[in-house]
């Protein structure tokens, strides 16, 4: 997990040994503390409500037998039996889950250490504080599912928030700081685990749900992250049985069958596709989360075009989004060598000048970006711009005035290689009769990648 989140530390990509990058990366430190804890308490709910499906199965069965044999003391036996080697069996996989936590923590703070970070040196912000409370919140939830079985755990999401909430350190000290771990800490909320965590809850509920309806002989096992599936750029066809608890935002999918087509794009994490066969295109399923259909005839269809109209009206303030439209994936980012490689939907309600990051590189020195909005270029981004390797840039647009703005960015020359586009505000204050003031700086406050 840590390996691919650290791409979305983007100061840590164009400057390592930056102050940015270093707040950066000690709030991914902490971010990784509360991702870990929130899959080990996926796994125990899944594993107590797991245990209350053999409950009720062993009681139908101990009850069988009991009166098979005329035997109530022999029922009482069986049953004292069945309790103590479920709770012996609990116990044992709370404490491998122990094991791996403290196992996780070790290796984000030596990785920490061998980066300059000591921990210790973080004050307030050292994760370890994190890395702790997430470990106590998931022992006493263990020891009360154990005693108290499911219902015990109705309201750990919950709990578990409010405990995240109320343990994040708001004491920064300057403006830079606060800016990078803001940012930071809003990416990895709303877009680096969360959608892979949920496809492997949907994964986990479909086991306990067969095992619950009949009698079955797979296994429940923990899903353990595999970096393959947990990237914003997949070819689909190079996944292959992995393709199920995927949670892409751009498929490549090029060459795999309908129902594997179907399959991803379902998913409410998914926003573009390309590369989809034009006899398939029919039967892709209607939804409301899919911005982007890529293929050869550059057919578009009409539940798309209204996806789109719907994200413009559901805006009230300031605000943004884009997907891409690339001609391929490289693994880390997508890649176009002519033409647009993303679009950007910017809404204002008040007037504003805006600053685009493009976390982005180039392969040859004959490769520009040109911004767009209507056909018409507003921002040339020339060679000597763009990065031989993904590094993070910052470029100024002029000031938009109120309304709906598309923007595009359209590769011109060779190789183009992009990863995220953060999009940044700068609003001259609104007069005090036509927006409210407190109203007006909440809905300027916008990093929303895809």
């Amino acid at each position: 997990m840590r390996s691919d989140a650290r791409n979305d530390c983007h100061h840590a990509l164009a400057d390592p040994a930056s102050n940015e990058a270093k707040w950066e990366l000690t709030e991914l430190d902490s971010q990784l503390a509360w991702e870990w804890t929130r899959r080990e308490v996926s796994l125990a709910v899944s594993s107590i409500t797991l245990e209350g499906v053999l409950h009720r199965r062993m009681e139908d069965c101990i009850d069988k037998v009991a009166k098979g044999w005329g035997n109530q003391r022999l029922k009482e036996w069986m049953w004292s039996e069945f309790v103590i080697g479920q709770r012996k069996r609990l116990k044992e996989e709370n404490w491998q889950r122990k094991e791996r936590m403290e196992g996780e923590m070790r290796a984000a703070s030596e990785w920490a250490e061998r980066e300059g970070r000591l921990w210790r040196e973080q004050g307030q912000f050292n994760p370890q504080c994190q890395w702790e409370a997430g470990m106590r919140f998931i022992d006493e939830k263990w020891a009360a599912g154990i005693e108290g079985g499911h219902s015990a755990l109705e309201n750990v999401e919950f709990d578990l928030k409010k405990l995240a909430k109320g343990n994040a350190p708001w004491g920064f000290n300057d403006d830079s700081m606060k800016t990078s771990v803001e940012q930071a800490r809003k990416r990895f909320k709303r877009c680096r685990w969360h959608p892979q965590r949920q496809n492997e809850r949907c994964l986990m509920d479909s086991i306990i749900k067969r095992l619950n309806d009949a009698d079955s002989e797979q296994d429940y096992q923990y899903p353990n992250p595999d970096p393959q599936v947990t990237r914003n750029f997949v070819k689909l066809a190079s996944l292959q049985l992995q393709s199920q608890v995927c949670a892409a935002l751009v498929y490549d999918v090029g060459g795999c069958d309908k129902q594997a087509i179907h399959d991803v794009i379902k998913k409410s994490t998914t926003r573009s596709v390309i590369r989809v066969d034009l006899s398939l295109l029919d039967s892709i399923p209607e939804n409301d989360h899919l911005l982007y259909i890529g293929t050869s005839s550059g057919i578009e269809l009409a539940f798309i075009q209204r996806n789109r109209e719907r994200w413009w009206n559901e805006q009230m303030g300031n605000s943004s989004t884009f997907y891409f439209s690339p001609q391929a994936l490289g693994g880390r980012y997508v890649l176009s060598w002519r033409g647009i490689i993303a679009h950007i939907f910017v809404f204002l309600i008040t007037p504003s000048r805006l600053r685009l990051h493009l976390l982005h590189s180039r392969r040859r020195t004959n490769t520009s970006v040109s911004i767009q909005e209507n056909g018409k270029e507003i921002r040339r981004i020339p060679t000597n711009e763009i990065p031989e390797e993904l590094q993070l840039k910052d470029f100024e647009l002029d000031q938009f005035e109120p309304g709906r703005h598309e923007l595009e960015l359209v590769v011109v020359g060779s190789a183009y290689r992009l990863r995220d586009i953060i999009i940044e505000f700068f609003n001259d204050p609104p007069p005090q009769s036509t927006v409210d003031r407190t109203e007006y700086y909440n809905a300027t406050e916008n990093d929303v990648p895809l």
